[in-house]
């Protein structure tokens, strides 16, 4: 098992994992970092051109995955190119709402939870610029066999909130609308481990003027941009400096370096 992370939280969180990890029985740790804005679609690309399973599991940084997704996503991925389950939970970290995600609502063929793909696939797909509808852009490479689980066993939920996409998503927990379903479940009946339930529980978003302040980063203009002549400084969210790098250089600010550990 290895584990990989691309340009995400930062590699001294991913260190912190360590000591679980390890116990969890990875045998390789892999941080990647670009300092070019990449999509999504070839962020997975070039983790997988560096992987050496035969299996890619698909997982955001702000889900939580149950603690057997590893075996039982083995056990049932004989011969096929996608696993994914059915049914999901989505949690809101600052509504504290809980809903439920049903694939079954879906009436094409599309993307389920848990997802996980033949590292083959992704390493053979074309390099590309998918920003939005990653899932289903990655699913569209398999050779169409899939297996979709529809036991609701498993104590995992997927959270909203954390990021800077999770304005889009609100609608979904104030008026759910298949494949989103109300329920009267809570975050404490899923068979999470009490220590993470807590975590979610006490959890508190930052807004979004928030978050793309404790992202700020010291920059000087490098040649003239709209109103910004040549030799400016300022300080800038990291996401504009990723957009508007051939127009700026980052002063006294180190970015993060690719990493490898074997454990």
């Amino acid at each position: 098992m290895e584990c990989h992370s691309f340009n995400d939280a930062g590699w001294d969180m991913v260190k912190s994992y360590y000591p679980r990890l390890k116990e969890a029985g990875c045998k390789r740790l892999l941080y990647m970092f670009s300092d070019t804005r990449k999509p999504l679609g070839q962020k997975w690309k070039e983790m997988a051109l560096r992987a050496n399973g035969e299996r890619f599991m698909l997982q955001g940084s702000d889900d939580y995955s149950y603690s057997r997704r590893i075996e039982d996503t083995a056990q049932s991925m004989n011969g096929v190119d996608w696993y994914d389950q059915q049914d999901f939970w989505f949690y809101d970290l600052r509504m504290k709402k809980l809903i439920m995600f049903s694939k079954a609502f879906l009436k094409r063929w599309d993307t389920g939870a848990n997802m996980t793909v033949k590292t083959k696939v992704l390493r053979d797909m074309p390099d590309n610029n998918q920003r939005r509808g990653v899932d289903h852009f990655i699913l569209s490479h398999t050779d169409g066999s899939y297996y979709t689980d529809t036991d609701m066993k498993y104590g995992g939920v997927n959270t909203n909130g954390a990021n800077l996409i999770s304005a889009s998503r609100d609608m979904y927990f104030k008026d759910p609308k298949p494949p989103y379903i109300r329920t009267d479940k809570t975050i404490r009946d899923l068979g999470i481990p009490d220590d993470i339930t807590e975590k979610l529980l006490k959890f508190n978003c930052l807004t979004r003027r928030e978050k793309l302040k404790s992202n700020m980063i010291d920059v000087k203009f490098t040649k003239d941009y709209e109103k910004f002549r040549k030799g400016h400084e300022m300080s800038v969210a990291s996401i504009a400096y990723f957009n508007l790098q051939d127009y700026m250089e980052v002063k006294d600010y180190k970015l993060p370096q690719p990493f490898e550990e074997e454990l």
